[in-house]
C-alpha cells in the first residue's frame, strides 16, 4: 500500500512536503517506511521521524538536493519477511509506548494530560479526568475544551453567562431572589400567607369567586359576573342573601340595583327602579311566598310618597293598657284643619292635618323629627311629623258618634213635637 498524495523535496536530511498530511491516522505513515522518489534516477530514502504534516527527516541526505519530485512511501511492506518483520516490530514498539498513557486516559480522574505516539508523532491528549472534572459529590464541575456553550436540546443552556442562561430557560428575576417573608425575596408553596388576604393592599377580581366555609359552616360568600355579591347557605342555596347591580342599562320600570333574598321557593326583592331618563323613578320591595305566588309590591317616592297592597296597624287590645275614649270630639275637630299644602323643600302638593294643629289637641300624636336644609341653605330645624291615619281615624269616628246622638235627639224631640201638634 503506498501514501503519494502531493510533492516532496528532500534537502539534506529534511523532507518538506507540499499538498501532504503526513501525520493523518489514515495515511498510516511512521518512521521505517521506505520513501521512493520518482526523481531521475530513482532514489530511496528511510523515513527515521514524522515530524508534522509536511515534515520528515530522512536518511541518507539527498545530494543533491531534491525539489517538487513525485513520490511514494510504501506503508504496508508485508509482502517480504524484513517488511513483515519491520512493520510487527513498529506496531509493538508503538504498543509499548502508549499502553501506559492510554491506561491513563481511561482510568484517572486527575486533572492531566498524556501523551502516545501515533504514526511516530508524539500526541497530547487530556485524559477522561481532565476533559470531565468530577466534584465531591461525583458530578462533573468542568468539561475542558469546550469553546461554544451547550444548547438546550444538549442538556445546556447555550449560554455563557448566568444572566444569558436565565434568559434562554426562560426564567424571571425570581430566579434570582431567596425564599423568605421579606421584601425582594418569594414566597414557598406552603407559605401560611398564600390561603389569606391579609397584608393585600388591593387589586381586581376579574371573574366569578365563591368562599367557601364562612363560619365554620355549609356557607358560602360567592360573585358573579353579573355585578352580584351574595352569601348563600345549604347544599341546594336553600337560603341566600344578594346584592346585585346591573352592567348595562335596564329597560324603564326594571331595577338598576338591589339585595335578593331568598328561601326556598320564596323571594323577597328591595332596590332602585329607573324612569324613562336619569332621574330615579322609586325604591320598590316585591314580596313572593312561593314560587309563581303573585308579587306584593311596596313603592317608595322621591316626593315622600309611599304605596302598597295594604297598610295595617298592630292594634290588638291585648298589648295595650291606659284606653280611653277621646273626648268632645266635636271641638278637637274644629281644632284641626283640613288643608291642601306645597311643600317649600321639594315643591310636591298634598292634603291632610297641620302638625301643630294637632298638637294642641294631640300631642302625643306629634313627634319630633329632623332638621330639613333647603335650596337657599336655610335650615328648618325639628320638622314634625304627626300620625294623620290614626287621629284621623279615631277622632272622625269619635265625631261621628257624637253627631249620631245629636241627630239622635233632634230626631226624639222632632217627633215628640210632631205628635204635640
Amino acid at each position: 500500500m503506498l501514501y503519494n498524495t502531493g510533492t516532496i523535496a528532500i534537502n539534506g536530511n529534511t523532507a518538506t512536503g507540499t499538498g501532504t498530511n503526513w501525520t493523518e491516522p489514515a495515511s498510516q505513515v511512521r518512521a521505517g517506511q521506505t520513501i521512493i522518489v520518482m526523481s531521475n534516477p530513482v532514489q530511496l530514502f528511510h523515513i527515521s521521524s514524522v515530524n508534522s504534516a509536511t515534515s520528515m527527516t530522512v536518511t541518507p541526505a539527498a545530494s543533491p538536493a531534491l525539489s517538487r519530485q513525485k513520490y511514494a512511501i510504501l506503508v504496508s511492506d508485508i509482502i517480504s519477511v524484513d517488511g513483515l518483520a519491520q512493520a510487527m516490530s513498529q506496531l509493538i514498539k508503538e504498543y509499548d509506548e502508549n499502553i501506559g498513557a492510554w491506561e491513563t486516559f481511561a482510568t484517572t480522574s486527575a486533572n492531566q494530560t498524556i501523551t502516545v505516539t501515533i504514526n511516530g508523532t508524539s500526541v497530547n491528549i487530556p485524559s477522561i479526568g481532565a476533559l470531565a472534572r468530577k466534584g465531591s459529590n461525583s458530578d462533573i464541575t468542568e468539561l475542558k475544551g469546550l469553546t461554544t456553550a451547550l444548547s438546550i436540546a444538549q442538556g445546556g443552556t447555550g449560554a455563557k453567562t448566568e444572566a444569558d442562561a436565565r434568559a434562554n430557560l426562560g426564567l424571571g428575576n425570581s430566579a434570582t431572589r431567596n425564599v423568605g417573608t421579606a421584601a425582594g425575596t418569594v414566597a414557598a408553596g406552603d407559605d401560611s400567607r398564600m390561603g389569606t388576604v391579609n397584608g393585600k393592599s388591593g387589586g381586581t377580581i376579574s371573574s366569578a369567586v365563591t368562599i367557601n366555609g364562612v363560619g365554620g359552616g355549609a356557607t358560602d360568600w360567592h360573585t358573579n359576573a353579573g355585578g352580584g355579591l351574595g352569601v348563600r347557605k345549604g347544599s341546594g342555596g336553600d337560603n341566600s342573601i344578594e346584592m346585585n347591580n346591573t352592567t348595562t342599562d335596564p329597560s324603564q320600570g326594571n331595577y338598576v340595583n338591589q339585595i335578593i333574598g331568598k328561601w326556598y321557593s320564596g323571594s323577597w326583592a328591595f332596590g332602585a327602579i329607573r324612569s324613562g331618563s336619569t332621574p330615579l323613578d322609586r325604591v320598590q320591595l316585591n314580596v313572593v311566598a312561593e314560587s309563581g305566588g303573585a308579587a306584593a309590591s311596596f313603592m317608595f317616592y322621591p316626593d315622600g310618597r309611599g304605596t302598597g297592597g295594604q297598610w295595617v296597624s298592630l292594634s290588638d287590645a291585648r298589648i295595650k293598657k291606659d284606653i280611653a275614649r277621646i273626648s268632645d270630639p266635636l271641638t278637637k275637630m274644629k281644632a284641626i284643619k283640613g288643608c291642601f299644602w306645597e311643600r317649600i323643600d321639594n315643591e310636591t302638593t298634598g292634603y291632610g292635618f297641620i302638625a301643630q294643629d294637632v298638637e294642641q289637641v294631640f300631642p302625643e300624636a306629634v313627634k319630633g323629627g329632623y332638621d330639613i336644609t333647603l335650596e337657599d341653605g336655610t335650615i328648618i330645624p325639628d320638622v314634625k311629623t304627626v300620625d294623620t291615619y290614626g287621629v284621623a281615624a279615631a277622632l272622625h269616628h269619635e265625631a261621628i258618634l257624637a253627631l249620631m246622638v245629636r241627630v239622635d235627639n233632634l230626631t226624639s224631640k222632632v217627633e215628640k213635637l210632631e205628635q204635640g201638634s
